[in-house]
């Protein structure tokens, strides 16, 4: 909370704090189409790749599975067909991310403890610039912000995670943050119901063939020139050690000796994360459920210990990766919105980390790009320092998540009294 005063104006009878919001957000999502429209072309690569993908599936050639840039869930190609739809595809696309950006935002107003959870979303997609509405990972996003907001309807959650991951994978592992074993079973159901949908969904559009394709695109691909582990690398190429960069796989990837060894650190940095995060989410579904009256109790998967842990899973993940493209920051934003909105104070510091972050990798992509590839010390410079800020939120995020399983598993005097009361 802001403060007292502040969270009983915004949830009770004035509305200004709540307009003032809707006003930014609108505001600051008219300047990025601006942006879009009037800035860079170099974001619109992707965008033009996305309506080549959908010509193909529309004209019966189904999942671009021959295509080494296909590296998405099958779920992904409903997006792009829906985007499709429109006739333009850079605004059918555009629709299809302001409706999700949306959902984000108003998901985060509405159903928040604190307002400073929709001020994060409202400024992060602003500070990482147009490349919000020229990608679609605000998508995923919004399923696993949705899913982690939706507490009290374990099947809501679990179909809105299960959805978000048959886009991009990374949302269903968030059903590990659940807050307790209570949630599982009807997560799960959820999960499953959301699935068969998709499925069926794939199946109507003729694009079920080849489902699993991108599982050997993504394990193929090298060590991508933004991401943690070649930060070294890119700094000795601003020394002038070591051969540019290479095209493969949609990104540019370090081509200098010991990148193999790089990628495998980064393969097991990710293995580590998630055995981290299964300890983790075993220990709190272990856990007794809270007793009634404390205030740990609520529903099964609400309350900031749930999206504390799904914030330290993605930013662990994004900084063990061999893959680090500017969008995936959305992710982060999306989810450290969540964990504020839901009163974690500790995450505050997560969150603001990660809108510096934000602006830094703007900066690395598009505006200096070009530098950072051919290893100018100004752009290699914002690029490492945007590394050290990704890292510094990594740490931060764990750090609350920790302190968050540590007050759930030990309730505080005033709560026991309460409870024994």
């Amino acid at each position: 909370m802001v403060g007292g005063g502040t969270a009983i104006a915004f949830a009770g009878g004035p509305h200004r704090p709540r307009l003032l919001l809707v006003a930014a957000w609108l505001l600051s999502r008219a300047a990025l189409l601006v942006a879009l429209v009037a800035g860079t072309t170099m974001v619109l690569g992707d965008v033009v790749l996305y309506q080549g993908w959908v010509r193909g599936m529309t004209s019966g050639r189904g999942l671009p599975v021959h295509d080494e840039r296909w590296q998405y869930p099958p779920g992904a190609a409903v997006v792009l067909l829906i985007a499709g739809l429109a006739p333009r595809y850079m605004w059918g696309l555009v629709g299809v991310v302001l409706v999700a950006d949306a959902a984000v935002f108003f998901a985060l107003l509405l159903r928040g403890q604190s307002p400073l959870g929709a001020a994060v979303w409202v400024v992060g997609p602003s500070l990482l610039g147009p490349l919000t509405y020229a990608r679609f990972d605000v998508v995923p996003t919004a399923f696993a912000v949705c899913g982690l907001l939706w507490g009290r309807r374990p099947v809501l959650a679990g179909a809105a995670l299960a959805i978000g991951g048959w886009v991009k994978v990374w949302p269903v592992l968030l059903l590990g943050a659940l807050r307790d074993r209570r949630a599982v079973p009807g997560a799960l159901l959820g999960a499953v119901v959301a699935s068969i949908g998709v499925v069926l969904a794939l199946a109507a559009t003729g694009q079920r063939g080849g489902a699993t394709a991108f599982l050997a695109f993504q394990q193929a691909r090298g060590l991508q020139v933004e991401s943690v582990a070649a930060t070294p690398f890119m700094v000795a190429r601003a020394f002038g050690i070591g051969p540019p960069p290479v095209y493969q796989y949609g990104a540019m990837e370090v081509a200098t000796a010991g990148r193999d060894v790089a990628v495998a650190v980064c393969t097991a940095g990710e293995a580590l994360v998630l055995v981290l995060f299964a300890a983790a989410a075993l220990r709190a579904w272990r856990r007794p459920p809270p007793a009634a009256g404390s205030q740990a109790a609520g529903p099964p998967t609400a309350g900031p210990a749930s999206a504390d842990r799904a914030l330290a899973l993605v930013l662990g993940l994004m900084v063990t990766s061999r893959v680090l493209s500017p969008q995936y920051l959305l992710w982060a934003l999306g989810l450290a919105a969540t964990a504020v909105a839901m009163g974690s104070r500790r995450q505050r510091t997560t969150a603001g980390l990660l809108l510096v972050a934000a602006a830094a990798s703007q900066l690395v992509y598009p505006v200096l790009y070009g530098g950072v590839l051919s290893g100018r010390p100004l752009p290699t410079g914002v690029l490492v320092a945007r590394n050290l800020l990704l890292i510094a939120a990594t740490m931060s995020a764990v750090r609350g998540a920790r302190v968050h399983a540590a007050k759930v598993a030990r309730p505080s005097p005033a709560e026991d009294a309460l409870v024994t009361a």
